[in-house]
């Protein structure tokens, strides 16, 4: 009981202090940089911080967004107070600012987020090897954790300010969020003989089959589950590399990067193609632990083969599904962008949001996200 009314100040606080005159939340945030078996991977740790507007000197260098009514400040000092950690980590094409819709309700509960982008499947890194050997991410995941707890700032050790640690993931980087469930490949995977990658127009240019014999399937199968996350947050998620939209209207144009194979040989349905998780390779996942969130509208992912799949075949996980919602209401409202011909924009801003209120659904989602993770 103590606890809990220490928490509940400790939120009372962080609002308090943290909003300015113009009713901007501040938000302190430090680039950092890892390296993994030379996989270069750029992060963005978001945490609370006490500083005000009035403090706010020459020296800090801000990031303003508008629509979110958030203000980023670099280095600002650090709130002293313990906090969990939210990891994130976008889909394919996405940053590090993918998921900062979110960020300010999450840090005003007691939260910082560490943000990871994904090589080689990001806005800035585009590399179609390593965006087929999906079993990297999770791995970078693990190793970026690792890493950023050992680091101090402000004479604060990350391991002894950070409590619990929870994992929140969109489209393809639900899939990661997957592997450090627990999810593994039980079946064999076979190369497809196919002249273009679902991934074409993000990585503007067609992919050969000789792609596909530099990738290493090998470490596909191995176990990525990581102990020290306790709750997974799959955002609109896939369970493989299937452009799942295509092969729903026409099998005739349907590519992928993987095909199926049994010891029978029995030929696999044209729908399971590409899919990295059945249900052999999920039972192992506590389901008590996972949120899964789709929307009705999802037109880039398709919710019966993937959302809904696996919240039947992950025991006990929760699965919420909100009504006029699109693939990219999982995404920010980026309209306060100046530059209208950035590919972001093009992507997530107003062109698929026809119709969709893609802020009050937001808000309906983060509420959901912070009642799963106070459980």
């Amino acid at each position: 009981m103590e606890e809990t009314t220490k928490n509940e100040k400790r939120k009372s606080n962080l609002k308090h202090n943290q909003k300015n005159k113009n009713n901007y939340f501040i938000i302190g945030y430090k680039n950092l940089f890892f390296v993994n078996n030379n996989r270069k991977i750029n992060c963005i740790f978001y945490y609370p911080t006490f500083l005000k507007k009035k403090n706010i000197n020459k020296n800090h260098s801000l990031e303003i967004n508008k629509y979110y009514k958030i203000m980023l400040v670099k280095d600002a000092p650090l709130y002293k107070n313990n906090t969990n950690l939210l990891i994130s980590t976008s889909g394919t094409g996405g940053s590090l600012i993918t998921n900062i819709w979110l960020y300010k309700d999450v840090i005003k509960n007691n939260y910082s987020i560490l943000s990871v982008n994904r090589e080689g499947n990001s806005f800035t890194s585009k590399d179609p090897i390593k965006y087929i050997e999906q079993w990297q991410y999770p791995i970078d995941i693990s190793e970026c954790l690792t890493k950023f707890l050992n680091k101090k700032f402000d004479n604060i050790k990350m391991s002894n300010y950070i409590k619990n640690i929870s994992f929140i993931g969109f489209s393809v980087g639900g899939l990661t969020g997957l592997y450090l469930a627990g999810a593994q490949t039980k079946h064999k995977i076979k190369k497809v003989n196919s002249n273009t990658f679902m991934t074409t127009d993000f990585l503007e240019e067609n992919i050969d089959n000789t792609i596909f014999d530099k990738v290493n399937y090998k470490p596909f199968y191995k176990n990525y589950k990581d102990i020290r996350i306790n709750k997974f947050i799959l955002m609109a998620p896939v369970r493989g590399l299937i452009n799942t939209r295509i092969a729903e209207h026409s099998i005739d144009v349907f590519t992928d990067s993987f095909s199926l194979s049994n010891k029978k040989n029995k030929k696999i349905k044209e729908n399971d193609k590409g899919f990295l998780f059945f249900e052999n390779g999920l039972k192992d996942i506590k389901g008590e632990n996972v949120l899964i969130l789709t929307g009705d509208k999802d037109e880039i992912v398709n919710k019966e083969l993937n959302s809904f799949y696996l919240h039947k075949n992950i025991k006990n996980s929760k699965l919420i599904k909100y009504k006029n919602c699109n693939h990219f209401c999982f995404l920010f409202q980026n309209t306060y962008m100046k530059n209208k011909s950035n590919y972001l924009e093009y992507i997530i801003g107003n062109k698929h949001s026809t119709n969709i209120n893609r802020k009050k659904i937001q808000k309906t989602i983060i509420k959901d996200i912070i009642t799963f993770l106070e459980k």
